[in-house]
């Protein structure tokens, strides 16, 4: 689950999400989306020194200095509320849409699994085939839950090999990349050609493609909710919450793939 343009406000919880879905930092966030609290229009970020809040500025400017090396385009440190550190590349600024790669999981999958799974829509220990129903009857992937994709621990391979990049990917793994047509969809891919590499639970493997049945799932567990799908769940239950315009981020069809938020864009409520 590749590609994500995300602000500053969302930015910390990505950071801790995209480590792994785990109970207790689904239950933090749970108690922070389920709230439909109006964010105060007075509230805005503000700027305090390094020092000020236990850090040293010469420190933060030598993470930037090497950043620069690696072609990073901004690098933002917030504690406390408060923007402390702030640097962007030539051509970049703070309104600019920054790309997150797979922090996008933090919120199409993670973000989103925390609000339903709140709702009682879905439960870590559920099996994915209740969602999934290609997988209902499958021997092995049957035995596969919600949790075990969200941590990377469902035994389903990952669409990368050797470091290559992924234009020169072949098979299954290379059209995973492309976001073909049904039934060459990433979705798809994920659910009926990934191979499992080992049995449910009892290893770890970085998956793309089970985070993208992770998605698939909340997707499935929505139907009769009040929301439609991923997007409309973000919409309506964190987004605007905290502040970010609609205009200002998209999740493009399928939810996997690109979505766009503005470094400015939300408010703390």
């Amino acid at each position: 689950m590749r590609g994500f343009f995300l602000s500053k406000a969302v930015l910390p919880l990505c950071v801790i999400s995209a480590i792994g879905i785990d109970t207790l930092i689904l239950r933090s966030f749970c108690a922070a989306f389920t709230v439909h609290a109006a964010v105060s229009p007075e509230w805005d970020w503000t700027a305090a020194s390094p020092e000020i809040q236990g850090m040293i500025t010469r420190q933060l400017e030598s993470i930037w200095t090497d950043l620069e090396t690696r072609r990073a385009t901004a690098f933002l440190v917030i504690r406390s509320d408060k923007i402390v550190f702030e640097r962007f590349a030539t051509g970049h600024n703070r309104t600019t849409k920054h790309y997150t790669a797979s922090m996008a999981k933090a919120l199409v999958g993670g973000i989103s699994l925390a609000v339903a799974l709140s709702d009682g829509r879905i439960a870590l220990d559920d099996q994915a085939g209740k969602y999934v129903a290609q997988w209902a009857d499958d021997p092995v992937k049957s035995k596969i839950t919600i949790r075990q994709l969200g941590s990377h621990t469902s035994g389903l391979a990952d669409a990368e090999e050797n470091g290559l990049a992924h234009e020169k990917l072949t098979g299954w793994q290379g059209d995973f990349w492309k976001r073909l047509a049904p039934p060459n969809d990433p979705f798809t891919i994920s659910r009926d050609t990934t191979p499992l590499l080992f049995t449910p639970g009892g290893g770890f493997q970085y998956s793309n493609p089970g985070m993208a049945v992770l998605g698939y799932a909340v997707t499935a567990a929505l139907k009769n909710s009040a929301h439609r799908d991923l997007r409309g769940l973000l919409r309506e239950r964190v987004m605007r919450p905290i502040g970010v315009p609609d205009a200002q981020w998209i999740i493009s069809t399928p939810p996997m793939a690109m979505a766009t938020v503005s470094n400015r864009s939300c408010r703390r409520s």
